[in-house]
């Protein structure tokens, strides 16, 4: 656990070489002594720390090896989590059809345990997914569905991601006016929030 603590709190200050290491000794004792559900956790922010330096093949398969843990155990919060980071993983690849089904699979896990943060994570991805494909009345229909879930439970940033995706869809559909509006809701959301 402490191991884990220190590369999670490494990983959030950015300093990857020093988490990495810790994340994966944390890995390999909590799979020694038969924690699953940590193991899960550390493979995550392992996936995380890949995705981030661009090492998407590593972190595809990190975050793959993560959701085979938790679907074993049939976490389905925690599958939620890593289908959704898996997806981000194949958006980023241009992989948007494999990432949409990943989206989708997380948002019913998430919708099945009442697990409304993951259900606005979901519809967002889903909303950017659709957004890069063209498909703006899906798009739009997804993230309209995040902001109002997130707002229901006072996610200020969640909207702000929501105002980012809105962005994005108004910029796409050439609605210029509409996306430097949501742009900088978004960049004020998130400047707020430090």
């Amino acid at each position: 656990e402490a191991l884990n603590q220190l590369g999670v709190v490494r990983y959030y200050r950015g300093d990857y070489g020093q988490a990495q290491p810790a994340l994966e000794q944390a890995a390999v004792l909590r799979r020694a002594t038969n924690n699953p559900e940590g193991e899960a956790w550390s493979l995550m922010y392992l996936g995380m720390i890949h995705f981030f330096r661009g090492n998407y093949g590593q972190a595809a398969h990190l975050h793959e090896q993560a959701c085979e843990v938790a679907e074993a155990r049939q976490d389905w919060f925690q599958v939620g989590v890593h289908l959704t980071n898996a997806a981000r993983v194949s958006m980023r690849l241009g992989e948007y059809e494999r990432a949409l089904d990943q989206h989708s699979t997380s948002l019913d896990r998430k919708r099945r345990v009442g697990d409304r943060m993951g259900q606005g994570f979901a519809l967002f991805g889903l909303g950017l997914v659709n957004t890069y494909l063209g498909r703006y009345d899906e798009a739009e229909a997804a993230l309209a569905d995040s902001l109002e879930l997130r707002r229901q439970i006072d996610d200020q940033r969640g909207i702000g991601y929501c105002r980012y995706g809105l962005g994005l869809l108004a910029l796409s559909r050439r609605e210029h006016s509409q996306a430097v509006d949501d742009f900088r809701q978004a960049y004020e959301i998130h400047s707020q929030l430090g």
